[in-house]
């Protein structure tokens, strides 16, 4: 099980959406993606099929990540198109709690407000100016902090338990994707960065959000690391808790012989790379 596929491929994906001001792929994009894919020679497997039956052919894992409704909604229909699978990685929290998470609140804001919108909005309710006016610091800064600003802002300008249904996938579209024989893993329980974490931590986010999906759902195979945050001793862990592999956000390189299972490189769907495959 060490070993996997030098060709295959592994494409991250989130949003899939047309005449959005999220960052998101268009329906065309990914349709002309896959075909793009299916036109190079790639079948298109799950990651649970690379790592137990490591094929000798040119492979594509497509992934999905944040458990967005989108997956369900745009991508299923496409993927059936095509006769794709995919792998589909959920934060299990938003089937425990009814809360949106802080990565999708800002997703939310940024399209409502655009970036210096957000950052104006921040320094009201901070009481005093950001000092950074760069979105990656901005975005970073925002993932580190106490929620606390960042809900009263979300709060100003939108329903959480509106929102909240219309952005995720719920338990019974997960089960029509499982049905439709896609691989459910997970994306941790909190969308945290689990490489900064202890490792008491690390076990309980990785432990929860296994336990729920094999509870709700199916054993989890793997998992991707929100925000690619992984360190060997979050694949030690992942590996004692019952996972087999982890993805990470990495693009590298395409998936060879020697890649460690539990950081499975992964390029963005708007990676201009893929064309060059």
């Amino acid at each position: 099980m060490g070993e996997v596929n030098l060709n295959n491929i592994m494409i991250m994906y989130h949003y899939i959406r047309d005449k959005s001001k999220f960052n998101a792929f268009t329906t065309k994009q990914f349709n002309n993606q896959l075909q793009l894919i299916k036109d190079k020679g790639y079948r298109f497997i799950t990651i649970k099929e690379l790592i137990i039956d490591n094929p000798d052919d040119k492979t594509c894992c497509l992934t999905f990540d944040d458990g967005i409704k989108d997956g369900f909604t745009n991508a299923l229909p496409i993927l059936q198109e095509f006769d794709a699978v995919a792998t589909f990685f959920i934060p299990m929290r938003i089937f425990i709690i009814d809360e949106i998470l802080n990565i999708q609140k800002r997703h939310l804001l940024l399209a409502k407000l655009g970036e210096k919108g957000f950052i104006k909005e921040f320094d009201y309710f901070a009481g005093e100016e950001y000092t950074s006016k760069n979105i990656n610091e901005f975005k970073y800064m925002l993932d580190h902090m106490d929620n606390f600003i960042l809900n009263q802002i979300f709060n100003r300008y939108f329903n959480e338990s509106v929102e909240f249904t219309k952005i995720y996938l719920n338990r019974e579209d997960v089960k029509e994707l499982s049905s439709c024989g896609m691989e459910i893993g997970t994306h941790g329980f909190n969308h945290c960065y689990l490489g900064e974490m202890s490792y008491n931590k690390i076990k309980e986010e990785t432990r929860l959000s296994y336990g729920i999906c094999k509870n709700l759902f199916q054993i989890p195979f793997s998992m991707s690391y929100p925000m690619g945050s992984y360190t060997p001793l979050v694949g030690k862990i992942m590996k004692l808790v019952g996972y087999k592999a982890g993805a990470t956000t990495t693009k590298l390189n395409n998936i060879s012989l020697d890649t460690n299972p539990f950081q499975l490189n992964r390029y963005d769907c708007i990676d201009k790379e893929i064309g060059e495959l």
